[in-house]
């Protein structure tokens, strides 16, 4: 639902600009795009109360997330006195909503074990598939999945496994053309994911990144100092005093402070590299963080669309680290090592 809503706001922010902001209406009438984000967002709900199974709820959660994107895409207008929809705040803010709501999401989804009350209504919900589609392998592991890693038992969980033990056996059907293409680039990114390569091209990207925050902090610190002086000392502290930085005093302090921070982290993260690779990592994931909380924020409400570079880059790294620390994880609990004991 998260990614469909943003990609919603993206695209469509494109296709105004290359369109010229076209209306639907005419004769004193203006459809905005608001209204189909609601009706959208009303066909996810009876999606959710008219059907079962998990295709319903994919359904749902696409519609739920498109209808979002253009609710929320017309922020500014409801936020300002003369309805003003390129508000320049709406950027900085709809990058917040979206990050707030990607950490509610990721609040909500359980990572400790189920308990068994728990397990056994995943295990029941799920049985709608096996009943849907069929008793396919995929289905049948979608139901027993919930009870694996709980202590589930007693009558009810036996009649679940007895239900899934008695349903008939269906044939998985052949992937379709997408789910083929979607496989085989699983198939060559974990290829090169595992690859020395990659770890090698996000240690260095993170490198990259520290060097552009020693820039940005010593702007911070040039802009300061040239604020303070006397503006007949020279004629670049008579510029930059005349002209401040496009996101304001406040905000530029709030950046160079989080660029800072991020990049004592990636500092230390690269210092213990060799010592604890995966210290090291956890650094490195600690810094890209700092700078998606604050500094990318700041940089939407100061640059808007512009900063979308910025935060691909973030994200790659995001993403990147991420996986290293999951591998790292793995291999050094197999191994016994500190951070995972045997």
């Amino acid at each position: 639902m998260l990614i469909s809503a943003v990609a919603t706001v993206l695209g469509l922010r494109a296709y105004l600009e290359v369109t010229g902001y076209p209306q639907i209406g005419g004769n004193g009438l203006h459809i905005a795009h608001m209204l189909w984000g609601g009706l959208l967002m009303l066909v996810a709900i009876v999606l959710l109360q008219s059907f079962v199974g998990i295709r319903a709820q994919g359904l749902a959660a696409l519609s739920a997330g498109i209808g979002f994107g253009l609710f929320i895409d017309e922020l500014g207008k409801f936020i300002t006195s003369d309805n003003d929809y390129f508000f320049q705040p709406t950027i900085g803010l709809l990058y917040v909503i979206f990050v707030v709501l990607f950490l509610v999401f990721r609040a909500l989804d359980v990572r400790r074990p189920l308990r068994a009350v728990e397990a056994l209504a995943n295990a029941t919900d799920a049985l709608a598939d096996l009943v849907i589609s069929g008793a396919t392998p995929g289905a049948r592991a979608r139901v027993l999945r919930p009870l694996q890693n709980s202590d589930a038992a007693g009558p009810f969980a036996s009649a679940l496994h007895a239900l899934v033990d008695a349903a008939p056996d269906v044939a998985e059907q052949a992937p379709s053309l997408p789910a083929r293409a979607a496989g085989r680039a699983r198939s060559w990114s974990a290829r090169a994911l595992s690859t020395a390569w990659f770890a090698r091209t996000i240690v260095a990207l993170f490198l990259v990144s520290a060097v552009f925050e020693i820039l940005t902090v010593a702007a911070v610190a040039v802009v300061l100092i040239a604020a303070s002086q006397d503006l007949g000392q020279t004629a670049v502290v008579r510029e930059m005093s005349a002209n401040p930085p496009p996101n304001g005093w406040v905000a530029t302090l709030i950046s160079g402070a989080a660029a800072l921070v991020s990049l004592v982290f990636t500092l230390i993260g690269a210092a213990r590299f060799r010592a604890s690779r995966l210290s090291a990592l956890r650094w490195f994931e600690r810094s890209v963080i700092v700078s998606l909380l604050l500094v990318d924020p700041i940089n939407f409400f100061a640059l808007e669309f512009e900063a979308l570079t910025g935060l691909v880059f973030d994200l790659i790294l995001w993403a990147g680290v991420s996986y290293l620390i999951r591998q790292e994880t793995i291999s050094t609990s197999l191994a016994g090592g500190p951070d995972g004991q045997d």
